[in-house]
Order: C-alpha cells, then sequence, then structure tokens
C-alpha cells in the first residue's frame, strides 16, 4: 500500500515536471517565434529601405541624365520627357524624367521605379531640382572677344544696327516695328584715338549700346563721326567677357565618299551630299542637295561652290576641315524648320563683289543656322549679302579666333562673334533678342555648363 502510495507521488511529480517542462517549451517557442518574426519584419524593412536608396538612385541617375542632354541639345520641347530601364539583382528597374523649360532655367522631375517585396508591387521615389544655363555668346549684335586694339570698325552710309525678338509676336524682323537692343561690344580697352575699342564713320544710326572692356573711359574707347550715330549708351563690361574655343565634331562619319571635283577643277552640274567623309568638294553652275537622311558630312580639305545653291532638307552638320568658299551668285538654303550647322577650320569666304548671296532666307530664323569657326580660322568674310532690299542673312557667327568682315551691301539678322570686326559699305545687322536666351540658341556646344542652382534639391513625397 506504501509503495502505492509512492508510485502515485513520483508520478504526480512527473508529470507536474512535464508540465512545466511543457510550459518553459511554449514560453520558449513563443520568445522564439516574436523574436523569429522581429529578424523576419526587420529583414523585410531593410529590403524595403534598401530598394528604396535604389529608387532615390535611379531618380538621381535621371537627374544626371537630364543635365547631360541639356548640355548636348537632347532637350528638343518643351516638356521633354525621356526614360530608361535597367536590371538591378535580376529584376527590372527604370526612371523617367520630365524637364520643363524657362528663359534660362530647367526644371528637372525624375522617379526611379525598383521592383517591390511582393509580387507585381513597385517602390518609387521622386526628386526635383533647378538646374541654371550657362551665358550665350549671343548678347549682342556684334562682338568682339580682342583685349587690345581696335575691336570694332564700323565704316559705311546708311547704318542700320538695330534689333527684334523672333520669338515675339513679329516673328520676322520689321523695320517699323524695330528696337534698340541692337548693343556693339568688345572686350578691347583701347582709348588710342587713331586705334580705339570701338570705331564709328558714316551716316545712319547704330540703335543700341557701345560696350567696352571694364577700367577705361568709354568716351575716350569709343570714336563716332559725326557725333550721334550710336543712339545708346557708351558704356563699360562689369567684366572680361571669356569665348571659349570650339571643339570640332566627332566621331567623323566612317563612309569615305571621295571627291566632287578637285581642288583645281570644279565638278559642273548639280550633285547629291550624302553622310560620309570627302576629299574636296568643288562643284560650278549646279546645286548641291543635302540628301535628307545626311546627320553629318566632313570635308577633308575645301567646301566650294560657285553659281549654285546648298540646299538643306534635314538636321545637319558640316564640318569642313580647311576653306568654305561660296561665290557669285549663290544662296544657303534650308528648307522647313530644319537647321544647319556649319564648322570651318580654314577660312571662310561667303559672297562676291557685284553678286549677290543669301543664307537661309526661306525660314528667315536666325536659329536655323549656325556658323562656327574653330581656333585654326582666322578669317570669315562677307560681301553683298542682301535679298531684295531685305535681309541676306539669318544665323550666327561664332569664330573666337577670326577677324570677321562684311563688305559692300550687307543686311544680316542675327548675331556676329569674332575676334575682331570690320563692317564697310552700307551695313545693316538686325540683332534677334531671342538668341539671348541659352535654351534656343544654337550657341549650345558652348556653353555645356547647366548647373545644379545650390539648395534647389527636394524629394516629392508621394501622398
Amino acid at each position: 500500500m506504501q509503495d502505492k502510495r509512492w508510485n502515485i507521488q513520483i508520478r504526480g511529480k512527473e508529470g507536474y515536471v512535464i508540465v512545466v517542462s511543457l510550459v518553459i517549451t511554449t514560453a520558449v517557442l513563443i520568445l522564439l517565434g516574436t523574436f523569429w518574426g522581429s529578424i523576419v519584419a526587420e529583414k523585410r524593412n531593410v529590403e524595403i529601405s534598401h530598394r528604396s536608396n535604389q529608387a532615390l538612385n535611379l531618380a538621381e541617375a535621371g537627374i544626371e541624365k537630364a543635365i547631360w542632354d541639356l548640355n548636348n541639345r537632347k532637350v528638343d520641347s518643351n516638356p521633354w520627357t525621356t526614360n530608361d530601364t535597367v536590371e538591378i539583382s535580376g529584376e527590372p528597374a527604370s526612371f523617367e524624367v520630365t524637364v520643363t523649360l524657362s528663359a534660362t532655367r530647367a526644371t528637372i522631375v525624375a522617379t526611379g521605379y525598383v521592383a517591390g517585396i511582393s509580387v507585381s508591387s513597385k517602390i518609387e521615389r521622386t526628386v526635383r531640382v533647378e538646374a541654371e544655363a550657362g551665358e550665350t555668346p549671343f548678347n549682342s549684335a556684334l562682338f568682339a572677344g580682342t583685349q587690345d586694339g581696335n575691336g570694332i570698325t564700323i565704316i559705311g552710309s546708311d547704318i542700320a544696327i538695330d534689333s527684334y525678338d523672333s520669338e515675339g509676336s513679329g516673328k520676322s524682323y520689321d523695320p517699323a516695328s524695330a528696337s534698340s537692343n541692337g548693343d556693339i561690344a568688345t572686350n578691347s580697352t583701347s582709348t588710342d584715338p587713331f586705334n580705339p575699342a570701338i570705331y564709328v564713320i558714316g551716316t545712319g544710326a547704330i540703335s543700341g549700346d557701345a560696350v567696352v572692356g571694364p577700367g577705361v573711359n568709354p568716351n575716350s574707347a569709343v570714336v563716332e563721326i559725326p557725333a550721334g550715330i550710336i543712339k545708346g549708351e557708351k558704356t563699360n563690361a562689369e567684366k572680361i567677357k571669356n569665348l571659349p574655343p570650339v571643339a570640332a565634331p566627332s566621331p567623323l562619319p566612317p563612309e569615305d565618299r571621295g571627291s566632287i571635283g578637285s581642288s583645281l577643277f570644279p565638278y559642273v552640274g548639280d550633285v547629291t551630299l550624302y553622310n560620309g567623309k570627302y576629299d574636296v568638294i568643288n562643284v560650278i553652275n549646279g546645286d548641291l542637295t543635302v540628301d535628307p537622311a545626311a546627320e553629318f558630312i566632313y570635308v577633308d580639305k575645301d567646301f566650294k561652290f560657285t553659281q549654285g545653291n546648298l540646299i538643306v532638307n534635314s538636321d545637319t552638320t558640316i564640318y569642313v576641315n580647311g576653306d568654305f568658299r561660296m561665290l557669285g551668285n549663290t544662296s544657303i538654303i534650308i528648307n522647313g524648320d530644319h537647321k544647319l550647322t556649319l564648322y570651318v577650320g580654314g577660312n571662310v569666304f561667303i559672297g562676291q563683289v557685284g553678286k549677290s548671296s543669301t543664307i537661309n532666307t526661306s525660314s528667315k530664323n536666325p536659329l536655323n543656322f549656325s556658323l562656327y569657326g574653330l581656333s585654326s580660322c582666322k578669317s570669315i568674310t562677307f560681301a553683298n549679302l542682301t535679298f531684295s532690299n531685305e535681309p541676306g542673312f539669318y544665323g550666327t557667327v561664332y569664330a573666337p579666333d577670326a577677324a570677321v568682315s562684311a563688305f559692300g551691301s550687307v543686311n544680316m539678322c542675327g548675331s556676329l562673334v569674332g575676334d575682331k570686326m570690320y563692317l564697310v559699305g552700307v551695313i545693316k545687322v538686325h540683332y534677334d533678342e531671342a538668341l539671348k536666351n541659352p535654351i534656343l540658341n544654337p550657341s549650345a556646344p558652348l556653353i555645356k555648363d547647366f548647373k545644379f542652382v545650390s539648395g534647389s534639391w527636394e524629394e516629392i513625397r508621394k501622398e
């Protein structure tokens, strides 16, 4: 009987131990489950945070791409959008960018997308920044970059230098509504009365300011005979204006097209110009039509045409390593709203005494023709650029190492930038104020300095 009670006590103690063990085990499992759940949740949060940072990095990559596209003139509409898709850890990711343009700024909004934790979900981050454009070189009708001696000489009758705005209501130049922002400017500070920074003699009017380099008396650096031709102020620039050199376009097109004519003997008749490299182009009594598919034409030596037209039907770049000459009754015809960008390494001769030449008189938009002189270009000469007593040239010239000259009857819309300026004859230059807009103007290859506006970075939280 006593053994039986003892056995019952032992079993009771064993049951108690089992119950206690079960309770402890259950508690431990609950604690482990809670701890494991915490670990899983923490891991999930870390993964979400990691992916969120990836989305932010993609948004900032979109911002960088937009800056690059702005500096390389890929932004061709307002607003402008772009996107790209990448792969991160084997999963698709992407960004979308919108650029909205104002006169001197670009507002960039970029959103990065990565895969979420759950199936078909996405994590996104959005960033907005402001980017400010650099200064355009085309801030005046004429600009001479030299800092020594004579910068600008104008000798003529019926001088008319004024301004208009092709982005305004009038669009094209109208002398009846011309404005008085036809400034002429130079870095020169010469006060030598026989070799002043700016020298003007003749009849007519310069409806704008005459601006010379800083630190000198502008009344001594600007000579006008008779007094009163310059209708604006004689004043100083705040600082010397830097004119960056022009970089030759690259890479060169691979197709070898040989020559059309030769240096001594021109080809007679019409020709078509295609994408590719030419050794020489020399054509007389014929039109040169750029193939609509041609984007880049390179001429290793000289490009010359006489008594004919260069006809452009698409956005085209022509790079001439040697001289560029158009003589006789010749024209560059740019159809539609297309653009021609002409780079020249040698010297430029456009027009001829006793003849008449025109450039871009179809669109009448100076933004559609750009002439760039490389550092090896030392002279750009225009003669008799007129069209039925109306402007015979619509475009811009940027040649920081060249003397830019115009002779005879010259009537131009746009802006001229060179090392020195010599204009002699019946001189009319109508500055297009739209060229001040660094977003629109064709000086893009020269600016390349869109920069973030300090303090403009902002993340847009999704509500």
